[in-house]
């Protein structure tokens, strides 16, 4: 064994040697040289942009290496379940952390593409001596997707319009600021698979159909083509737009009366790889083959065998009658499906809903109060693609005036591209590689002539020219120079954006330094709270505490749960009393809140620190999407069960306030739960101290709130006691506190009377703590009386009666009922508000009947 391993080693040193060192490197010098210089120096550049894509996705690496935004944090977690129980233990097992206490299953939920993909990823590092943990490969790998996307686009732009157009689309999605916020340091999120899968999707499908093909290249690509669209839809939800624009390119190529055999079977075999395996991902099923969506497709290959039948007929009347019957069929087909309920929109889900008719978000609160789900805007066009938008137009009319296979398909991508990147602000992403490849054929077009006289290949004769002389190089230097100055501050406005620090390194704040406010949060949580604790929080937290801390949460990014979200939205604006009783349906053990204090690293961003309180991006702006998203609530309260809704009015100075409506067994109760902050010139409603949240942010300001009214100035919570503040307040931490419950007690004397006569009745009854103590109302008796109360339909309306309260030293109370209604059966009970300062909860009586005779 000695000599054998001897032996290896002193194989391997000679092969160290420095004569077969050098021998070595003078064959890969004389292979180098042997290479154009026109393709060496295309390939070097083509490796600069794909490094210079790399570094500016590593800019944010300057405030640490975290895992960004809130959603990839769920697939981090899945990456966590692969690779310690296995890739089947994803189809199986439940989160019972989050949507507490409903748990959630990701293989019913979400697309596994992207756990999977960095599965892979930290298994091939680890497999090659590699040490990285598996947090700092979701933190890297979006990076690595993101030049993926560069290169697939490369290739796209390549085939389409030549090396050169394929460098410039490089470059410019290198840049691009949409697809650099979604691939950057630790967005580990869908999108960074779907988009390079969905390029190459109609990569290979173009060049499936190329003319030039063999048969079993067309099979090759088409297979190729559809395991890329494959991985997308096992990654990204937006993979159905993918689909549909290659059955709108199919559909373009037969009006156009470009039909091949070869289109039938490149479409074919693309789609039907796909949709069969599509429906083997559980959140689809075979339910995802009666999508109106998956029914066009369909719908295109019946197209297609159509026209090859049709071809087979004889005479145009043999044609004519092939597609009169097909249309029939179809229709019949259409018909039934629509009767029967097999088709239907609805089942694409809102936000797919709402990208294609952007006028239905209005009606959907939840969707329309996420910022990346609203309409784009010029000013976030620009932003985002800057002076590409305007080479893009240039584009569409280059690729027009050739219209050629792949100009087609460009253009059904780009067109369609822009209508859903209007549509919904974060789909730029989706128009970042159709807005790459024509801008960079906009160049290139107009790049030519300016080259042609730089090398001086066109000679423009004087008597054609009259001014000829003028036509020099630095003429046409000026034009490449334009295009430069056109696209150089988009490329610096993208550096710029990208040069900030993920979300959780600046607290979710929109300012360019480390603000480790949830950091400190998260880390006290998971060394302090037992991990039983059910935190409250807004859903847009859920996933940063269950996933960093193994705490239970209540909803998370997933939005799966509507009901879930109203009761958290309507559980922050009830009042204490109220909203303990929902908090206590759930267990909830904390709950944290997360607010902007115009104090700190961003004090004075959003204004005067002495006239601005609140800089809006926390709970003290998304507290107005609570009141829309909680508006219609049902829960139970202690009288019943109740509706919660909310309504914006004005009050007589014409500020807008906000009223709270509880309604219970037809009777409601209307308060305001809203202060003004501002002046009555410039308006600004915050939550008033009667809504827990107004409560809870209002307690948690440091110092008190600047020239806040009254309202916020004369209440403490009482069932929520402060654990924890970070350093700059932004994020609190509240204990809960359960009140008690009090005995109350109620009986009639006499409880039967007679009937058509002035019958009287005495009232009496207790009033104590739970361990028996006497509760004394009198001193309280405008904040906190008994009301006494009567109903003559047997509960279901009650009427007031009178207001009494335990004046006794035993907490005894009584009142004397003159005259009781005639009525066969009349029903009396007892309510009290509680006690806070006591932690008494309030308190219902059981209905005690009362008997005419």
């Amino acid at each position: 064994m000695t000599e054998e391993t001897e032996g290896r080693f002193n194989s391997i040193t000679s092969g160290l040697s420095r004569e077969n060192l050098a021998a070595r490197f003078r064959a890969i010098r004389k292979t180098i040289g042997e290479v154009p210089r026109a393709t060496l120096l295309h390939y070097t550049i083509l490796a600069l942009i794909l490094a210079i894509a790399a570094v500016i996705r590593l800019l944010p690496l300057r405030w640490g290496p975290y895992i960004s935004e809130f959603d990839p944090y769920f697939n981090y977690n899945d990456m966590r379940q692969i690779t310690t129980h296995g890739w089947q233990a994803w189809y199986g097992y439940t989160d019972t952390k989050a949507w507490w206490p409903f748990g959630r299953a990701p293989a019913d939920t979400s697309y596994p593409g992207t756990s999977f993909t960095g599965a892979l990823v930290y298994q091939f590092l680890t497999s090659i001596g590699i040490n990285i943990t598996l947090y700092d490969t979701a933190v890297y790998t979006p990076v690595m997707l993101g030049v993926f996307a560069v290169l697939v686009t490369y290739f796209f732009a390549r085939d389409l319009w030549g090396r050169s157009a394929g460098l410039l689309a490089a470059l410019f999605l290198a840049f691009n600021a949409s697809l650099i916020s979604r691939t950057d340091l630790g967005f580990f999120r869908n999108e960074g698979v779907g988009i390079p899968t969905m390029v190459l999707s109609f990569l290979f499908f173009i060049r499936a159909i190329q003319p030039n093909r063999t048969l079993k290249a067309t099979v090759v690509y088409s297979m190729l083509s559809s395991l890329s669209l494959i991985y997308m839809a096992f990654s990204w939800g937006s993979f159905r737009y993918a689909a549909e624009v290659l059955a709108l390119f199919t559909l373009a190529l037969i009006v156009l009366r470009r039909y091949t055999p070869k289109l039938m079977l490149t479409y074919g075999i693309t789609m039907g790889f796909f949709l069969y395996t599509g429906t083997q991902l559980p959140l689809l099923g075979r339910s995802f083959l009666t999508e109106g969506t998956t029914l066009a497709l369909v719908a295109i290959m019946g197209f297609l065998i159509v026209n090859e039948v049709a071809k087979l007929a004889p005479t145009p009347r043999g044609r004519l009658t092939v597609t009169g019957i097909t249309i029939a069929a179809a229709a019949i087909i259409g018909f039934f499906m629509i009767q029967t309920g097999l088709l239907s929109l609805n089942s694409l889900g809102a936000k797919f809903l709402t990208t294609v008719n952007p006028f239905l978000r209005q009606n959907i609160p939840l969707v329309a109060s996420v910022a990346e789900n609203r309409p784009s805007t010029w000013a976030s066009f620009y932003l985002e693609l800057g002076s590409l938008t305007l080479l893009a137009v240039f584009g569409f009319f280059f690729t027009f005036q050739r219209l050629r296979e792949g100009d087609i398909l460009l253009i059904i991508f780009g067109i369609t591209a822009f209508y859903f990147a209007a549509s919904l602000v974060r789909l730029t992403l989706i128009l970042a590689p159709a807005i790459s490849t024509l801008a960079a054929i906009t160049v290139v077009e107009l790049g030519k002539p300016a080259m042609d006289i730089i090398q001086q290949s066109v000679i423009f004769p004087r008597r054609k020219i009259r001014f000829g002389t003028r036509v020099s190089r630095e003429y046409s230097l000026a034009i490449l120079a334009i295009i430069l100055i056109l696209v150089l501050p988009t490329f610096i406005s993208a550096v710029q954006s990208a040069y900030t620090p993920v979300t959780i390194a600046s607290s979710s704040l929109p300012v360019r330094a480390g603000v480790d406010d949830w950091l400190q949060a998260l880390t006290w949580m998971n060394n302090n709270l037992p991990t039983t604790s059910v935190v409250f929080a807004w859903w847009d937290y859920g996933y940063w505490i269950s996933v960093n801390t193994g705490l239970h949460t209540l909803a998370d990014n997933g939005t799966g749960n509507l009901t879930q979200i109203q009761n958290i939205a309507t559980g922050f604006l009830l009042n204490e009393s109220l909203a303990v009783h929902l908090l206590q349906r759930f267990g909830v053990t904390h709950v944290a809140i997360f607010v902007s204090y115009n104090r700190g690293p961003i004090q004075g961003s959003c204004g005067n620190p002495s006239t601005v309180a609140f800089c809006g991006y926390g709970e003290d702006s998304k507290w107005f999407w609570m009141s829309r998203i909680g508006n219609g609530t049902a829960l139970q309260s202690p009288w019943g069960p109740a509706t919660v809704s909310f309504k914006q009015a004005t009050d007589s100075n014409g500020v807008p306030v906000y009223h709270r409506i509880i309604t219970v067994a037809g009777k409601s109760d209307d308060q305001v739960i809203t202060t003004n902050l501002g002046s009555t010139t410039s308006p600004n409603p915050f939550p008033a101290s009667n809504t827990v949240l107004g409560l809870l942010m209002r307690s948690g300001y440091p110092g008190g709130i600047p020239n806040s009214p009254p309202d916020l100035d004369n209440h403490n919570p009482f069932f929520f006691n402060k654990v924890f503040s970070s350093s700059n307040s932004y994020v609190l931490v509240y204990s809960v506190k359960y009140p008690t419950a009090p005995r109350l007690t109620l009986e009639l004397s006499p409880n039967v009377v007679k009937k058509n006569t002035s019958a009287n009745s005495t009232i009496q009854g207790t009033l104590a703590t739970s361990t028996g103590t006497p509760i004394i109302t009198a001193a309280s008796a405008v904040n906190n009386p008994i009301r006494l109360e009567y109903s003559t339909t047997n509960g279901t309306s009650w009427a007031p009666l009178t207001v009494t309260n335990s004046t006794s030293p035993d907490g005894a109370f009584s009142y004397k009922w003159i005259s009781v209604p005639n009525a066969n059966t009349v029903w009396v009970r007892a309510v009290w508000g509680g006690d806070r300062s006591l932690l008494s909860d309030l308190i219902v009586t059981a209905p005690v009947r009362l008997t005419e005779t």
